[in-house]
């Protein structure tokens, strides 16, 4: 593995190889983790959109744990 020749890698922190990953899938794909970030934004402003305009749909967390909760036992 490419990993065993770079030991330093192993020892970066979780959040530091996403980075190290993001960066290096930027160079293989320029233009790409933009589109993606953009997509992202889109999407979140999309949803705000929609709950501001229907407050009455958003699910608490406390539903939203209890729903998880019971798929998970369930």
């Amino acid at each position: 593995m490419i990993i065993d020749s770079l030991p330093e890698v192993k020892g970066l922190s979780p959040e530091e190889k996403w980075q190290l990953a993001e960066e290096l899938w930027g160079e293989l794909m320029p233009g790409e983790v933009e589109a993606r970030d953009n997509a992202i934004e889109l999407l979140v402003n999309e949803r705000m959109e929609h709950y501001r305009a229907n407050p009455e749909t958003a699910t608490s967390w406390e539903e939203l744990r209890q729903r998880i909760n019971d798929l998970k036992h369930g």
